[in-house]
């Protein structure tokens, strides 16, 4: 799994990733970490969950998996209709917790 072979901190040489935005647009981002599985690393994957499942910015079924150099989330969906599903997770476009 690629996420045990980088655990934390190396990208991909090219690191591009491709997404559509919701009205269907193609952008491109450049990943800048991959989160790891160390807990001794601060791109520990289980504590970045925790942050934001906990501070109610993202959904419980998202698990972040990397980010660009702006602080933006590339997410694994493990929701049962979306399963698997990736999504990037604009921190600009969140909404205000409710």
């Amino acid at each position: 799994m690629f996420l045990l072979e980088l655990n934390g901190g190396k990208r991909p040489d090219k690191g591009l990733l491709s997404y559509k935005e919701r009205g269907g647009h193609t952008n491109e981002t450049l990943i800048d970490t991959f989160f790891g599985v160390d807990h001794k690393k601060e791109s520990n994957i289980k504590d970045i969950y925790n942050f934001y499942v906990s501070n109610k910015r993202t959904p419980s079924s998202t698990l972040p998996i990397a980010s660009n150099i702006a602080g933006n989330l590339v997410c694994l969906d493990f929701n049962k209709t979306t399963n698997g599903k990736i999504y990037f997770w604009d921190h600009e476009l969140e909404c205000e917790p409710t």
